[in-house]
C-alpha cells in the first residue's frame, strides 16, 4: 500500500511547485499588462488635454481677433498717436504673456508626470519584492489628482481673454492696468494649482524614499566572505 502511495506523493510534490510558479508567472504578466494599459491610457488622457487646449486657444485667438478690431474702433477717437499705439501693443502683449505662461505650465506639468511616472515603476518594483508600497501609492494617486487639476486649471486660461475697457482718454493708464491685473491673478491661480501638484510629487518621491529604505532592510546580508 505505501508502496503505491509513495510515487503519487512525490508527483504532487512535483507539481504543485510548477503549478505555483506558473501562476506567478501569469500573476506578473497580468500585472505588466495592466501597466502597459495604464500607461496608454494616460499618454491617451495627455493627448487628449493637449488637444483641448489647443482648441480653447484656437477659440480665444478668435474672440482676440473680434476684440481687437473692436479696440481699435475706441481708439479710433484718441487723438494722441503715441497713445494709441501704447494701448494696441499692450492688447497684444496681454494675449503673448498668457500663452507664454501657460506653455511654461503645462512643460513643468509634463515633466512632473515623467518623474510620477518613474516613481510609481521603482515603488512597483518594490512590491514585487513583498514591500508594503501603501503610503507611496496613495501619494501617488493625489499626486495624479494634483496634476490632472491643474491641467483643468491650464485649460480653462487657455480659454480666456483680457480686452481693454476703454472709458476716457485721460484714464487710458487705468483701463489697461485693470485688464493686466485681472491676467497676472488669474495666473497666480494657475500657478498654484502647478505648484500643488509639484508639492504632490515631491510628498510621492518622499514616499518611494521610505520604501526603499524598507526594501534594503529586507536585503539579505552581503557576503563578506
Amino acid at each position: 500500500m505505501i508502496k503505491k502511495i509513495l510515487p503519487l506523493i512525490v508527483s504532487l510534490m512535483v507539481a504543485f511547485p510548477a503549478a505555483a510558479h506558473e501562476a506567478d508567472d501569469q500573476f506578473v504578466q497580468a500585472a505588466k499588462e495592466n501597466k502597459s494599459a495604464a500607461k496608454q491610457e494616460m499618454q491617451e488622457a495627455r493627448k487628449k488635454d493637449k488637444e483641448m487646449m489647443e482648441a480653447a486657444r484656437a477659440e480665444a485667438k478668435k474672440k482676440n481677433e473680434s476684440e481687437r478690431a473692436a479696440l481699435k474702433a475706441k481708439l479710433s477717437a484718441i487723438k494722441d498717436q503715441r497713445k494709441k499705439g501704447a494701448v494696441e501693443k499692450i492688447n497684444k502683449s496681454l494675449e503673448k504673456l498668457n500663452d507664454r505662461r501657460l506653455d511654461h505650465f503645462s512643460n513643468v506639468l509634463d515633466k512632473l508626470e515623467k518623474v510620477l511616472d518613474r516613481i510609481k515603476e521603482r515603488g512597483d518594483k518594490a512590491k514585487e519584492k513583498g514591500v508594503d508600497i501603501s503610503a507611496m501609492e496613495a501619494a501617488a494617486a493625489k499626486a495624479t489628482k494634483a496634476i490632472a487639476a491643474a491641467r483643468e486649471a491650464i485649460k480653462a486660461q487657455a480659454g480666456k481673454t483680457y480686452p481693454l475697457t476703454l472709458t476716457t482718454e485721460d484714464n487710458l493708464k487705468q483701463d489697461v492696468g485693470a485688464a493686466r491685473k485681472t491676467l497676472h491673478e488669474d495666473l497666480k491661480m494657475v500657478e498654484a494649482a502647478v505648484k500643488a501638484a509639484r508639492d504632490a510629487v515631491h510628498e510621492a518621491a518622499t514616499a518611494l524614499a521610505k520604501v526603499r529604505d524598507e526594501e534594503k532592510k529586507n536585503e539579505p546580508p552581503a557576503n563578506t566572505q
